[in-house]
């Protein structure tokens, strides 16, 4: 009946094992017919029309609020719980319009016969107010005008609670406010409303670090030391350590990286919702790529829309040292490995610098962030390196995503992403001659597109769908060379597109704060500029997909997942082992000739957080 049904009927069926002396209780719940809303008649004050009741700067908005109203709830269920969301949602309204104090009242005629009922809305708003003073209460080291510059309240300008809650939002979203509460005062009066703000300040200064794991990173640490009001503003200036250790990874293309940043992050810009990030920064890396040294310095202003929704514009300018290349057989351009060796060893020691502009955004709504039921979210990123006096790479590049969250009913919902994204080389990245195409294309490789791993397409270790080569490696051994290969890198390519789709379900009785999932990912990596001669022999710039299952484990520090992919159309190097791949190309043999693994099909996925 509180949902809106007539005639309910629950009953219950309870079953004895005597042998565990346990009892199993199943409920059975016939609904019934539900009561459907006919009719709905909004009054304001004393039945007046709203166009007569309201004041005139409010009469289009009203209608449109109305004309939303019916259409949401006629032809639907009604119930005591539909009646209270309807006068919430009314009254909430008018509190955003200039009235502190609505009345809400509603009537419900059911016709029993039929199952429908008609509903009536009585509205009394009160008396219509503005704002008065603002007032902070709790603060001893921020100061009242850096606090009052993050509330969107104006003095005399229309009272609205959505713009006080907004602002205790704002407030606490400082670093350094531990608590904040906005206070709406005098709240049965006629005249302006005033707002007095409480806040509780933690500490200025912070030391932090967390422990995380993942498959492809491994286990990863991270030191930080905060100032959270230096010089005052509540302005945060931190010192961060990172290490990624690619210790326990399952990933092959795991890599070391170590970093040390310091952050000055200013939280107001000309606007609350602005901030602006100065981050210095250097880092070494041994992984797929490369083994380097790189030092910069990150320019980042952020614009918050409102929840999850963010613009952002950064700009990058950076140094890389490079120690040793990675690279393998990326051409079957005649260009053998060791004459690739000398060309790249020619540029090892050089200083190769790199200058970005990206501007990124992210809007969307989800209901819950951490473990989203419903909801979609949408992400573009347009990045251009450049002009040639700054970096000796020069491109633009597009990526995009989308991410849609949809209950199927029951205990059963849904998860879909896309992605895609396509680089275009400019400037001296384009290959002056066809010898040079190769060296191009490695110059490129921080920024080409890749696909597999826990967050992309499952069924593959980080990056290694699609194209891949062994990771040759020289040995000197004294008066011979010796080249070696114990994993596969990525190449990575000018051009993707990929897909997840995830049917996710709790799991039952005492578990049911866990969820299980079935999932079919899909991805592709391709290069379709011939310029670069990179060419395709092994046929791994295909779509290939994956599928497999997992468990969402819910825990004190957020969804830990477990999946286990397998590879449904994997590419010949995706069953067989580099070294012996390795051996195979240096004996002038084709890699038919290796053996392939049955175990190869299958890949492990860990982490920590919300990997979808």
């Amino acid at each position: 009946a509180e949902s809106g049904f007539l005639a309910s009927d629950i009953r219950y069926d309870v079953q004895l094992d005597t042998t565990s002396n346990t009892v199993d209780v199943r409920f059975v719940i016939d609904e019934g017919r539900s009561v459907v809303l006919e009719e709905l008649e909004i009054e304001v004050a004393s039945g007046d029309s709203s166009a007569e009741a309201l004041p005139m700067d409010l009469e289009e908005a009203w209608s449109t609020y109305r004309s939303r109203l019916r259409r949401d709830y006629l032809g639907r269920r009604l119930g005591p719980a539909q009646e209270r969301g309807l006068q919430d949602r009314s009254g909430a309204w008018f509190r955003d319009r200039g009235y502190p104090n609505p009345s809400v009242s509603s009537e419900r005629v059911v016709d029993s016969t039929r199952a429908t009922a008609t509903a009536r809305l009585t509205i009394s708003p009160g008396v219509r107010r503005r704002f008065g003073s603002v007032s902070v209460e709790g603060n001893e080291r921020i100061s009242n005008r850096v606090l009052a510059r993050e509330l969107p309240i104006t003095q005399d300008h229309w009272f609205s609670a959505s713009a006080v809650a907004e602002g205790e939002r704002e407030v606490y979203g400082l670093d350094m406010v531990r608590w904040a509460d906005a206070v709406v005062q005098d709240g049965a009066g006629t005249g302006p409303v005033p707002v007095r703000v409480q806040v509780q300040e933690g500490p200025p200064r912070l030391i932090s670090g967390q422990v995380g794991y993942s498959t492809s990173a491994g286990l990863t640490t991270e030191a930080s030391w905060a100032h959270r009001n230096f010089l005052g503003g509540a302005r945060v200036l931190s010192v961060t350590a990172e290490a990624r250790t690619g210790l326990l990874a399952a990933d092959e293309t795991s890599e070391e990286r170590y970093g040390l940043s310091t952050t000055l992050r200013q939280p107001y810009l000309g606007s609350r919702r602005m901030s602006g990030l100065l981050t210095p920064f250097v880092e070494y890396r041994d992984g797929p790529i490369d083994e380097s040294f790189r030092n910069g310095i990150d320019a980042t202003a952020v614009y918050e829309l409102g929840g999850i929704s963010t613009l952002a514009l950064q700009y990058r300018i950076a140094a890389r040292k490079v120690l040793q290349y990675r690279f393998g057989t990326l051409t079957d351009s005649g260009l053998d490995f060791l004459e690739l060796q000398t060309i790249l060893d020619d540029s090892v020691g050089t200083v190769t610098r790199e200058s970005r502009l990206t501007a990124s955004g992210t809007w969307g709504r989800l209901d819950d962030r951490v473990r989203p039921r419903r909801g979609l979210v949408a992400r573009l990123g347009l990045q251009g390196a450049g002009p040639d006096v700054l970096s000796d790479v020069q491109f633009a590049k597009v990526t995009s995503g989308v991410s849609a969250f949809l209950p199927l009913g029951g205990d059963f919902f849904g998860r879909l992403r896309l992605s895609g994204g396509r680089l275009w080389p400019l400037g001296k990245s384009i290959p002056s001659d066809p010898d040079a195409g190769l060296i191009r294309f490695l110059e490129l490789r921080d920024a080409l597109l890749t696909a597999g791993g826990t967050g992309d397409v499952r069924g593959w270790a980080d990056g290694l769908l699609g194209p891949k080569t062994p990771d040759f490696r020289t040995v000197d051994r004294g008066d011979s060379l010796s080249i070696t290969a114990d994993r596969f890198i990525p190449v990575g390519g000018l051009s993707k597109t990929a897909f997840a789709l995830e049917l996710a379900f709790n799991l039952p009785a005492g578990l049911r704060r866990h969820a299980g999932f079935l999932f079919l990912d899909g991805g592709r990596i391709w290069t379709d500029d011939g310029r670069f001669g990179i060419g395709d022999p092994y046929d791994q710039e295909r779509m290939f997909f994956g599928t497999g299952a997992g468990i969402e484990f819910m825990t004190a520090v957020g969804p830990v997942r477990v999946a286990l992919g397998y590879k449904i159309n994997p590419s010949p190097l995706d069953l067989r082992d580099p070294t012996l791949v390795q051996r195979a190309l240096n004996g002038g043999l084709p890699i038919s000739t290796v053996p392939t693994e049955a175990l190869r099909r299958f890949q492990l996925h860990i982490d920590l957080g919300n990997a979808f």
